[in-house]
């Protein structure tokens, strides 16, 4: 009878740890399905905001990309602006030296050619001045003309007008109406 009773102890000991054991197991997988889902809820959580803070963080990015975008090709457009502007000035100032040259080469032409008329030589004969000192200074010219090309004329001279209208054409602040040549 005692090793009935041993037995049924035993037994029901057995019992007992195996409800006990069965019941720990349960707990377990419930805590365990508790935390498993409370982690999941939160890692989802944190993911969605990171994932809100990454797109906030992306746009602001694109947001500030295009405005440095957009102020380089302003100050680009404004740079190609003034290179042009200055290389126009640049031929404009070359085309203008150009014909100041051109214009000085042919006043310097004209004036050389310039051949007084005998029978105005013999009227007045103090009409030439040939002196060795600069009398003319023509601004376009780089320097003064020497005396030995300049002839000076009285206004009613014929060649006077001829040089005026001359001038006047080529400085285009004449026309041919302003000076007549039968008035001489």
């Amino acid at each position: 009878m005692c090793e009935q009773i041993i037995a049924s102890v035993a037994a029901n000991i057995q019992t007992m740890l195996e409800d006990t054991k069965s019941k720990f197991e349960k707990e377990r997988q419930n805590l365990l399905k508790v935390l498993s889902g409370t982690s999941k809820e939160q890692c989802e959580s944190s993911l969605n905001e990171e994932y809100t803070k990454l797109q906030e963080t992306y746009e602001m990015f694109c947001e500030e990309n295009d405005a440095h975008l957009q102020t380089f090709k302003d100050l680009f457009s404004q740079v190609e602006v003034e290179k042009k502007k200055l290389l126009e000035q640049y031929q404009y100032q070359r085309e203008e030296t150009a014909t100041l040259s051109e214009l000085g080469d042919t006043f310097s032409e004209k004036i050389t050619n310039a051949k007084p008329s005998p029978k105005r030589m013999k009227q007045t004969p103090s009409r030439l001045k040939l002196t060795d000192q600069p009398i003319l200074f023509v601004p376009w010219l780089e320097t003064p003309l020497p005396a030995k090309y300049c002839i000076l004329f009285s206004q009613d001279d014929k060649s006077f007008i001829i040089f005026r209208k001359s001038i006047g054409s080529y400085l285009e602040c004449a026309s041919d109406d302003d000076f007549d040549l039968d008035d001489g």
